[in-house]
């Protein structure tokens, strides 16, 4: 018995611990310019490369900036492209917003599109938020621009997680504009 009452002790320890332990930990994360802020819910992995943009039938080359990390089975990324000369920020998150539903596998038509706004209400800065399902993942994104960069928020989950519009909402309001 006296082994039972330990075991119980420690089992009811270990549920103690696992409960303050926040799955989703949000902290504020920015690039190296400093402008824009989001909150991510886990410390981020970082990496850049040159992808490039539709616009109108010609490649145009742009530096991609990476942050991403996974919690509570959800992946989360922030993007950051300046925008090229040679199109205006629509553009940029038009061929952006194509690129990513390529590479999902997803025709632009399967793909919901609604206009959003984020930050304070002050600003007043338009984004594109679209919403993916498909059999792997549900998928919600989001491209806004500021200060002469296109920046891309994207949450991915498993198809009827039930938690993952909520996370969704906190992730994409949590955005501070300079």
């Amino acid at each position: 018995m006296k082994i039972f009452k330990q075991a119980l002790a420690v089992f009811v320890c270990a549920l103690g611990c696992a409960a303050c332990t926040p799955s989703l930990n949000w902290r504020e994360v920015r690039f190296d310019d400093g402008g824009v802020v989001v909150l991510l819910p886990c410390k981020p992995d970082k990496a850049q490369r040159q992808i490039a943009l539709e616009n109108n039938g010609q490649a145009v080359s742009a530096q991609l900036t990476l942050q991403g990390c996974e919690a509570s089975d959800i992946q989360f990324t922030w993007g950051q492209i300046s925008i090229p000369p040679s199109m205006d920020a629509k553009r940029v998150m038009a061929a952006w917003r194509l690129a990513s539903l390529s590479a999902l596998g997803v025709e632009p038509q399967e793909a919901s599109v609604q206009n959003e706004s984020v930050g304070a209400p002050q600003k007043g800065v338009i984004a594109l938020r679209t919403q993916v399902q498909t059999h792997q993942h549900d998928s919600q994104l989001l491209w806004f621009a500021n200060a002469g960069y296109v920046y891309q928020l994207a949450v991915y989950g498993a198809p009827k997680d039930k938690s993952f519009d909520d996370v969704a909402h906190v992730y994409f309001s949590g955005v501070k504009l300079p």
